[in-house]
């Protein structure tokens, strides 16, 4: 039935502002604890810019957090389920930049370089639109060197919180749970970098969004989610 519904542009935007509503109210009857320690150095600030990036698992947080005072440009997909949760960002202050790698890539690039210049943050997930989860494209990392801004890993954690079977295994905390963020220490990226670089790069990254989000889940208990042989001196 939602699938069905989601075929109509107009079901796909009322859906979107209740959606929008529910994730806004939920996400103001959360505690939220910010972390600190090692690798967890990272800061942004208003008026401050950098390239903030977050599995597409926990995605959920950014509006709340990172929203109305900080207003980043969040890259959405076109898709269907990218339309909707759009909704959710604009309320809370986040300007959207359409595309992904399989839909107007090109464009959504030349917008978020231009939004740097500009001094702006932009929030992209590695690992979306649709995977495999947890393993970064190289895409971020073209943009650092570019740019030349830092990448900051951001993640959170929940407490109760609900994972959705999904490709990415979608974190939702319940209503009055307390939660943890963090952002990790800043990347930062040579302007030319080779091909081995990136390649080391791109693991550097899956690390340190590793170490991010294992910190914010342990503080609730839970076990790492990351892939082991990409993770740390694992690899």
């Amino acid at each position: 039935m939602i699938k069905t519904a989601l075929k109509f542009k107009i079901l796909r935007s009322i859906l979107g502002l209740i959606s929008g509503i529910y994730f806004t109210l939920l996400g103001r009857t959360i505690r939220w604890h910010k972390l600190d320690g090692d690798g967890l150095s990272g800061q942004i600030s208003p008026g401050g810019s950098g390239i903030i990036v977050l599995w597409h698992s926990r995605l959920i947080a950014v509006p709340h957090i990172i929203g109305r005072e900080y207003r980043p440009n969040v890259l959405i997909s076109r898709s269907r389920d990218g339309r909707i949760i759009k909704t959710y960002g604009i309320i809370n202050g986040a300007r959207i930049i359409d595309g992904s790698s399989s839909r107007g890539g090109v464009s959504a690039y030349k917008k978020m370089r231009r939004e740097l210049d500009l001094g702006c943050y932009i929030v992209m997930t590695p690992d979306g639109p649709r995977g495999p989860a947890r393993q970064a494209t190289v895409s971020v990392i073209h943009l650092a060197a570019k740019s030349g801004q830092p990448i900051i890993p951001f993640s959170y954690s929940a407490s109760p919180m609900k994972r959705y079977i999904t490709w990415d295994r979608l974190v939702m905390p319940k209503w009055f749970s307390r939660a943890a963020y963090a952002f990790g220490d800043p990347i930062y990226i040579n302007p030319n970098p080779s091909k081995a670089e990136i390649e080391t790069a791109v693991y550097a990254l899956e690390d340190a969004l590793n170490l991010v989000t294992s910190e914010c889940d342990g503080t609730f208990g839970y076990p790492p989610e990351h892939i082991p042989h990409r993770y740390g001196d694992s690899r």
